[in-house]
C-alpha cells in the first residue's frame, strides 16, 4: 500500500482539530513529509542478532504505569530498551484528544516506535497510513496458545482490510457498580443478572434518600457526556447512534430515543439520578448507590476508602449486549527496528504481561485465563464477572469510526441539551444531531470507505 506524504496540517485536520487549532499548532507546514515509507517493513533476522535496540513508545498514560511491563520486558529481552513519552492531554481527557496529541509529534518528527491506539482510533491510523499489519510476523510466529485464550470480539476492531494490524491487550466493559452496604441497608437484594430497566429504576427509586425537599443520596448517577458510561443505556434498547459498520447515523430509530429518554427521566422525571462530572467522587462519598463504569473505578474507590463497591451487568432495556472498548499497542510505519516491535508486541499476549495487567485493578486481560485467575487485593468481589459478561449478553463494541473525534462533538452536544440540561425536546434535539453527524459521513474520503 502506497502511503500519501501528509504535512502536519493534513494530519491534523483529517483527525478532527479546528481550524484554529491546526494555526496555533502547526504554523507553517513542514518540509518534509509526515510519512516517507511506502510499504510495510519486512521482518528479518531476530532483533537480538542486531545489538543493542532503543524504541520510543506513545503510550498512554503516566511511565508508572508501563514500569512493571518494561520491567517483565526486559528480563527477557535486555537487548531492547523501549522508552515511553508522556502525551499528556491538556482540559478534560478524550480520544479524540489524544489523537490529536499523538498525529503533532508524529508530524514534528518525534521517532514513534510503538503507538497505543484503542479501538476509537483503530480505524483513523489505519486510514492515515501511519501504521503497518502485523500479517507476516503472524505469519512466521502464529501465538496460537495466545490467540486461542482471546474473546474473539476483541481482536475483531483490530481487523481491517483483510489484515490484522494490532492484537489487543486489555480491555474495559460497562458494568453497573453498586453499593453493597446501601442495598443492604434498605433491604435490597443485590441485583440479578437478569434484571430490567423497570427492576432498576425501582431499585434506584428505593436507594434515593431525601430530606424534604433536598435528595442527600442519590439512588445513580449518570455521566455529563454522551460516551462509554452512557450508550449502555442506548445499547440495551436495542439501538445505537451508528449502524453497526458505523457507516450511517440512526438516531432517528425509536428505540435510540428511547434510551435517551430513559436517561433524561431518571434525572429529571423520577428523581432518582443526577448528572455529575465525576460520578464516581459520589459513588465513594456515599451521595449515590450505583454508577456505571468498567473496571477502571477500582483504585480510584480503594484510594478514597471506598470498599463496599460490587458490580453486575447492565440491566435488560429489550435487548442484551455488553459494552466493551478495547486497546492495543501498535507498530508504526515509522519505525527502522520492525523487529524489536515485533518482540515488544509479541510480549504483550504473554501469560506473565497479562496477569501483571490484570493484577493492577484498572483494565481487564484479554486473556480469559488471566482475567478469570489473576486475583487483586483491590478487586470487587465479583471481580471475574468483567470477562464473563460476554457470557450472558454478547459483546459490543463502542461506535469508533474514523472520523470519532468530529461526531463525538455533536453527540456530546445532544446530551447535554437533553439529559444533562432538559432544555429542549427529545427528538427534536437528536433530529439535529442525526442531520450533522449525516453530514460528516457524507465527508469522508473515498479511501476510508472499505474500512
Amino acid at each position: 500500500m502506497t502511503v500519501k506524504a501528509m504535512t502536519r496540517r493534513e494530519v491534523l485536520k483529517s483527525i478532527g482539530v479546528t481550524t484554529a487549532g491546526v494555526l496555533l499548532i502547526s504554523g507553517c507546514q513542514l518540509a518534509t513529509p509526515m510519512v516517507q515509507v511506502t510499504e510495510p517493513t519486512k521482518p528479518s533476522e531476530p532483533a537480538a542478532e542486531k545489538g543493542p535496540v532503543e524504541l520510543t513508545a506513545a503510550w498512554l498514560a503516566p511511565q508508572s504505569y508501563w514500569e512493571p511491563q518494561l520491567k517483565l520486558f526486559n528480563e527477557l529481552h535486555p537487548e531492547i530498551r523501549v522508552k515511553p513519552i508522556e502525551t499528556p492531554v491538556t482540559g478534560a481527557f478524550s480520544w479524540g484528544a489524544f489523537f490529536d496529541k499523538v498525529a503533532t509529534l508524529i508530524a514534528a518528527g518525534v521517532p514513534i516506535d510503538t503507538i497505543r491506539v484503542p479501538i476509537e482510533g483503530a480505524k483513523l491510523v489505519v486510514a492515515l497510513g501511519i501504521v503497518q499489519p502485523l500479517d507476516d510476523y503472524l505469519a512466521m510466529d502464529p501465538l496460537d496458545e495466545a490467540l486461542s485464550d482471546i474473546e474473539p470480539m476483541l481482536r475483531k476492531p483490530f481487523q481491517l482490510r483483510g489484515k490484522t494490524w494490532a492484537i489487543p491487550w486489555d480491555f474495559n466493559v460497562m458494568m453497573i457498580w453498586y453499593n453493597m452496604a446501601h442495598f443492604k441497608e434498605a433491604g435490597i437484594e443485590p441485583p440479578g443478572r437478569d434484571w430490567t430497566y423497570e427492576e432498576f429504576l425501582e431499585i434506584a427509586g428505593k436507594l434515593t434518600v431525601k430530606s424534604g425537599d433536598q435528595v442527600e443520596r442519590f439512588g445513580f448517577v449518570l455521566p455529563t457526556g454522551y460516551h462509554f458510561q452512557s450508550i449502555p443505556w442506548v445499547f440495551n434498547r436495542g439501538a445505537s447512534h451508528l449502524s453497526d459498520d458505523w457507516n450511517k447515523a440512526t438516531m432517528d430509530d425509536p428505540k435510540f430515543l428511547s434510551g435517551i429518554d430513559f436517561m433524561r427521566d431518571l434525572v429529571w422525571k423520577h428523581k432518582v439520578a443526577t448528572v455529575d462530572s465525576d460520578p464516581f467522587r459520589l459513588m465513594y462519598s456515599g451521595k449515590a448507590s450505583m454508577v456505571g463504569g468498567g473496571r477502571w473505578p477500582t483504585l480510584t474507590f480503594v484510594r478514597n476508602n471506598f470498599r463496599d463497591g460490587n458490580i453486575t451487568v447492565w440491566p435488560d432495556g429489550g435487548a442484551r449486549f455488553t459494552e466493551f472498548g478495547v486497546g492495543a499497542q501498535w507498530m508504526t510505519k515509522l519505525t527502522k527496528h520492525p523487529d524489536a516491535v515485533w518482540e515488544v508486541l509479541k510480549f504483550f499476549t504473554t501469560k506473565e504481561s497479562q496477569e501483571a495487567l490484570h493484577g493492577g485493578a484498572v483494565s481487564i486481560s484479554v486473556r480469559r485465563s488471566a482475567a478469570t485467575t489473576t486475583t487483586s487485593e483491590f478487586a470487587a468481589p465479583d471481580d471475574k464477572l468483567f470477562y464473563e459478561s460476554f457470557d450472558i449478553a454478547p459483546p459490543k463494541p463502542v461506535p469508533s469510526p474514523p472520523d470519532f473525534s468530529r461526531i463525538e462533538e455533536p453527540l456530546m452536544r445532544g446530551y447535554q441539551e437533553t439529559v444533562v440540561s432538559n432544555a429542549r425536546p427529545t427528538e427534536e434535539v437528536w433530529a439535529e444531531v442525526q442531520e450533522e453527524v449525516s453530514k460528516i459521513i457524507a465527508e469522508r474520503p473515498k479511501e476510508w470507505q472499505d474500512l
